[in-house]
């Protein structure tokens, strides 16, 4: 009889840490998900660009301030769009703000709080990869009325 309890109690156990160990990493994967939603500051163009979600789960991001007077007609774009989370990074469309080409795009999060962005056509390997640092809209820059 002891033998039986002592089995029942293991089971039970192993149960008990299967169901945490699952709901561990959906929440750290929920958590690292909704780390892309902000404003980011895009240096090699010197644009402030706001990444938001949609209802469906999909990321768009559009400037939102500029430092450089010629791009002032490109406030509100959108310049990223139909971005999803899939296997530790997030892939979408990029779209050029002057030529309003598409071309793909790839954000890893990085360990120092930085976007990684990869913007490509075609292969991976013939894209570019730019730097994307969280930051707040500073008041020396032109930024659309929100």
């Amino acid at each position: 009889m002891k033998r039986r309890i002592g089995i029942s109690k293991v089971s039970i156990l192993g149960l008990m840490f299967l169901v945490l160990g699952l709901s561990v990493p959906a929440t750290e994967a929920a958590t690292s998900v909704d780390n892309l939603v902000g404003v980011w500051y895009f240096p090699y163009k010197k644009a402030y660009i706001e990444i938001s979600r949609g209802p469906s789960s999909q990321y768009t991001g559009r400037i939102i301030g500029v430092t450089d007077k010629r791009y002032i007609p490109y406030l509100n774009q959108v310049v990223m769009d139909g971005v999803q989370y899939q296997k530790g990074n997030w892939e979408g469309t990029f779209v050029h703000p002057t030529q309003r080409t598409r071309f793909e795009l790839s954000l890893n999060m990085a360990k120092n709080g930085q976007i990684e962005a990869l913007i490509y056509k075609g292969h991976r390997l013939i894209g570019k990869t730019f730097d994307m640092q969280r930051k707040d809209l500073p008041k020396d820059i032109f930024v659309i009325n929100r």
